[in-house]
């Protein structure tokens, strides 16, 4: 009878102990888990076009190596939505990067040559990422800070966010760049469909890309936007676009997709070339004043320009 009964003990010990084994080792397997299903989001410069090519690299989460994973999705519409299917990943960061034609937010037309950007996103929190302007910047500048700093992949990214925005703008309230989209209600959409236009100008395509490409670069040293040649260019297109009515043209051009409402961008856009005029904020405080331009702005076809606050702005 006793032996019976320590039986009987041992077996439910084995049984117990089995139960919890098997709970452990599917804890463990699900943990590696980083995300099993699909991401998607939206790719822009403006929209990418339908068909553009869309590449997802598994990042190692320490040092941003690519662990040899990847996955292709594509741009499902001219709106820029992409999606990328049968995602598995046991790393939770991904680099996904668009290659492909845009609509021109300038000309309203369809682009004449193609672009790539890339982002950078822990997948496993959000499966929908945005590609733009603002998330190439941003891993331009987090691998370096990773390198130079030892920073985690997040705090480089929070810092990289923090100074691309200062680069164009100290005040804005954003989210994370790979939250953002230019069809947005949020400050930080705005402003990104602001830089869109300020960056592209009246530039090609490829002098687009070469301008892009070299503010990356700038900003990847340092996390300071140093081209004050460029800025002052830039500016000078802004301040001619909202004088001469551009700006609205550029409104209607991109209300004509009839993708969704347009933010207030030519909000930022002026901020922008007011900011680097030196002219500082138009409002009740000082209406009616004039102010000559700044110093050190010689470059500007503004140079001997006086500006007045009106109720207009």
């Amino acid at each position: 009878m006793m032996y019976c009964k320590k039986n009987i003990v041992f077996r439910m010990i084995l049984l117990v102990g089995t139960f919890f084994w098997a709970c452990s080792s599917e804890n463990v397997s699900s943990s590696n888990d980083a995300l099993d299903g699909i991401v998607n989001g939206v790719s822009q410069k403006g929209p990418f076009l339908e068909g553009s090519s869309v590449t997802m690299q598994e990042l190692d989460g320490k040092s941003l190596a690519q662990t040899g994973k990847s996955f292709k999705g594509k741009v499902v519409n001219d709106r820029g939505d992409f999606s990328i299917e049968n995602v598995a990943l046991d790393h939770p960061y991904a680099l996904l990067e668009v290659n492909g034609y845009y609509r021109n937010e300038v000309t309203g037309k369809k682009s004449k040559g193609s672009i790539f950007m890339k982002a950078l996103a822990d997948v496993s929190k959000q499966p929908k990422v945005n590609i733009n302007l603002l998330t190439h910047l941003e891993y331009e500048r987090v691998q370096t800070l990773m390198e130079q700093n030892n920073m985690s992949i997040e705090e480089a990214k929070r810092q990289a966010d923090r100074e691309i925005f200062a680069a164009f703008y100290a005040d804005v309230d954003y989210d994370k760049v790979e939250h953002l989209s230019i069809f947005g209600n949020g400050e930080g959409d705005a402003a990104l469909l602001a830089i869109n236009v300020l960056l592209l100008g009246e530039e090609s395509e490829a002098d687009f890309m070469e301008r892009f490409v070299s503010i990356g670069q700038d900003l990847a040293v340092d996390g300071v936007w140093n081209d004050s040649l460029l800025k002052i260019k830039i500016a000078d297109f802004a301040c001619q676009a909202s004088l001469s009515g551009t700006l609205a043209k550029i409104r209607q051009n991109i209300e004509s997709w009839k993708i969704a409402d347009v933010p207030e961008f030519e909000l930022y856009v002026n901020r922008f070339w007011e900011n680097q005029y030196g002219l500082g904020k138009c409002d009740a405080s000082n209406l009616g004043m004039r102010k000559l331009f700044v110093d050190g702005t010689e470059s500007s076809v503004f140079h001997d320009s006086a500006f007045k606050c009106s109720e207009n702005g």
